[in-house]
């Protein structure tokens, strides 16, 4: 296979990936990612294409914001202030803050917003019981729930 033959299909299969709208997950990402891995398998040298580090930086952070976002969806399920940290700290590394896409900008505020709630819950809590004082208890445990 020569370089622009692979090049002409490779290119055709990113464009029909980023009109899917679709996780990087899918099926369609997965072809983009084999057609990649196949330029290494032929006799052409495709780490000169400037496709190649644009793509393979686009599908790590593709697979590292949706991997956050499942973070921060089952975090936010259980309400784990660990985890919701965590993710977080994931959120903050993939810049999801910047992301162009509103749901994703969302997500991480809805879970900046929710550990937020949670660590003061806590503090609550612990404070309450520590003065073992009936009004703060009465009180931490109806922002708790």
């Amino acid at each position: 296979m020569f370089l622009g033959e692979w090049l002409l299909r490779f290119r055709t299969i990113l464009a029909d990936a980023l009109k899917s709208g679709l996780p990087a997950t899918d099926p369609v990402w997965e072809q983009v990612d084999a057609t990649l891995d196949e330029g290494f398998n032929e006799p052409v040298s495709i780490a000169d294409a400037p496709e190649f580090s644009l793509v393979r930086e686009d599908l790590i952070l593709r697979g590292g914001i949706e991997a956050t976002i499942k973070k921060i969806e089952a975090a936010t399920a259980v309400l784990d202030e660990a985890a919701l940290a965590s993710a977080l700290a994931a959120s903050d590394h993939w810049k999801m803050d910047e992301h162009p896409q509103e749901s994703v900008r969302a997500a991480q505020a809805v879970a900046k917003a929710l550990h937020a709630r949670v660590v003061a819950c806590i503090a609550g809590l612990t404070n309450a019981l520590s003065t073992m004082n009936e009004q703060e208890l009465a009180a931490a445990q109806d922002e708790a729930v």
